[in-house]
This record gives C-alpha cells, sequence and structure tokens, in this order.
C-alpha cells in the first residue's frame, strides 16, 4: 500500500475524481491537504468495463481505501449551471445544458442535480452514461460545487452590486448579487481574454440596472492579460 501511516477513521476522507482518460483516487486530511494520490489510466466505456473494474479494485487495494468508509465521487464538467432551487424540472436543466453546449447529448449523459444548501440553488451538470453506470452512483458530485459556493458566499456578503468572477480554463465562473441576495450564479464558456471580460461587463449591465462605475467586480485567479484588459475596461475592480 502506499499509505504507510495508520490513520483514525474521522481524520482523512477519501475521495475518488473522473478524469478524461480514467480516475484519480485521493486521500485527503481533515482540513483538505492532500495525502496521498494515485492517477489510473481507464476506459470507463462499458466494452472495457471488466478490465477497468481489475485496475480499480488494485488501484484501491494500492492507496489503502478503506472500503467500509465513505467515499466522495466527484465529476469535473466544463458546463454546469445554477439555478434557484424548484425553479426548473429536469427538461429545462437539460435545455440549459444544451444551450452552453452544443455538443451536450441527453441521450449519451446523465444530468445531475447537487443542493447548494447555504445559497438555496441547485447546481445542474452531466455526466457520461457509461462513467455514470461504472461508479452505479446517484451521488456524484460537481468539482465547482465548493467552488461556485465561496464565489457566491463572498459576492453576498455586499450590499452594493457585485460580479465575482472565478477564471478558469474554459472561461469564467460569475456569481453576481445586490443587497446581500444573489441574482445570478452560472458557468460561461470563453475563449480568450477579451470574450471573458464583456462576458462579465455584459452580465453585469443586464442584471443591474445602476451605472457600470458603481457596480464591484472581484476577480479570482486572473492572469496578467486578463488584469491589464479588465483595468481598461473596469474602474471599480478588485483582483484576488
Amino acid at each position: 500500500m502506499l499509505m504507510a501511516m495508520d490513520l483514525n477513521d474521522n481524520s482523512y476522507y477519501q475521495s475518488i475524481r473522473f478524469t478524461p482518460d480514467g480516475f484519480c483516487l485521493y486521500l485527503n486530511s481533515d482540513n483538505n491537504t492532500e495525502l496521498c494520490k494515485l492517477a489510473i489510466k481507464a476506459d470507463l466505456s462499458k466494452d472495457a468495463v471488466m478490465d477497468t473494474q481489475s485496475a480499480f479494485q488494485k488501484a484501491i487495494h494500492e492507496i489503502g481505501f478503506d472500503t467500509e468508509k465513505e467515499t466522495k465521487i466527484i465529476h469535473k464538467s466544463d458546463f454546469f449551471c445554477c439555478a434557484p432551487r424548484g425553479v426548473f424540472d429536469k427538461e429545462d436543466c437539460i435545455n440549459l445544458l444544451h444551450f452552453q453546449n452544443n455538443n451536450f447529448n441527453a441521450n449519451e449523459q446523465i444530468t445531475l442535480v447537487e443542493h447548494l444548501n447555504q445559497e438555496k440553488m441547485d447546481l445542474f451538470f452531466s455526466v457520461d452514461r457509461d462513467t455514470y453506470n461504472f461508479f452505479n452512483s446517484t451521488g456524484i458530485k460537481h468539482i465547482d460545487s465548493c467552488q461556485i459556493s465561496e464565489l457566491i458566499a463572498d459576492a453576498i456578503k455586499h450590499t452594493e452590486a457585485v460580479v465575482a468572477c472565478n477564471i478558469t480554463h474554459t472561461g469564467c465562473e460569475v456569481a453576481a448579487a445586490q443587497n446581500k441576495e444573489l441574482i445570478l450564479a452560472n458557468n460561461y464558456c470563453a475563449g480568450n481574454t477579451e470574450d471573458i471580460v464583456y462576458t462579465i461587463l455584459n452580465i453585469a449591465q443586464t442584471v443591474f440596472d445602476t451605472n457600470m462605475s458603481e457596480v464591484k467586480f472581484l476577480v479570482y485567479n486572473a492572469n496578467l492579460e486578463i488584469k491589464n484588459f479588465c483595468l481598461d475596461k473596469i474602474s471599480n475592480i478588485q483582483f484576488k
């Protein structure tokens, strides 16, 4: 086994995270410090399920997973959307995901809902049907649920109009709030710096009935190019 230390049941958690070419097994301490990680290249399609099951069981033993302990199953998709709880039914969610991604195919993917309890929002995302069937789980969580929750929590601290934005490799995640109330939280695909900044500005102009100089922008994980472009277009901005 990779883990040589004895771990108390309550001192760590274990998780499985999907990757484009397989999955990763993680052991993390209760303060989220990574203790151990094992990446496995595998085909999760039904045609290779026997070989993948064998590799999966071997990996579980090698990293030292406790099969009696709860395991988080975490998925990362480039497209997800958030909405106030109860506003959309499943068909609406499928339409929203298709609007964000023209390649979305409801016949090949399973649409899942994760509750963001503190924000009273639902996060909708899709999982490849073969991957879903391999893990046979309805408890799959989206890796961005924590990130968007933190973004929302930061936005609703303020009484003024706020747009909080986290830059990602595919675009940006955005939460907009005013008077400490959430107005919008979503994921947007943008191909370059200009698209990202204009997406943020367009959201602010759409959801707020106020002068843009009165809107506060909080931008996370921006590179130098994005920072310079933002500073050229936005006056009230803070980088984090």
